[in-house]
């Protein structure tokens, strides 16, 4: 796995995780509003019960997709507080743990998209020059 891709995986993880919990809300509200039309239906729980279950089963892999996001997050953090130049720190701290763009970052950072790339590239190589001592990527 490369750096950038360790660095990725705290978007994904994250993304990951509101999907769960976006996922236990609608589930918590189709429970909290039933609609009662008189038709039967064969793919309802049969009863209180699976229901509870289920929602507790979705409770469960939210909060496993949850945990796994903020244990990449500190070990993401503490690999780029590990690196030296705080212009190298800010841009990989906004680009991999805000999750901003490209364009936000050179916003920001008041600079060129072509200098953010150009910094970017430096930023992982300090990055991997620091991180290897310290973490396995």
């Amino acid at each position: 796995m490369t750096t950038k891709e360790w660095l990725q995986q705290y978007r994904i993880a994250k993304a990951a995780a509101e999907r769960c919990f976006e996922d236990l809300d609608a589930a918590d509200v189709l429970l909290r509003s039933p609609s009662y039309t008189g038709m039967p239906k064969g793919t309802q729980p049969k009863d209180l019960a699976d229901t509870v279950a289920q929602l507790e089963r979705l409770r469960k892999r939210a909060e496993k997709a949850r945990n796994k996001a903020i244990r990449l997050a500190d070990e993401i953090s503490d690999a780029i507080d590990s690196v030296p130049d705080r212009q190298l720190k800010m841009l990989l701290w906004l680009r991999y743990i805000s999750c901003r763009n490209w364009y936000d970052i050179a916003d920001a950072m008041n600079m060129s998209v072509r200098s953010i790339y150009y910094l970017h590239g430096k930023a992982l190589t300090s990055l991997q020059s620091v991180a290897h001592d310290t973490v396995v990527l």
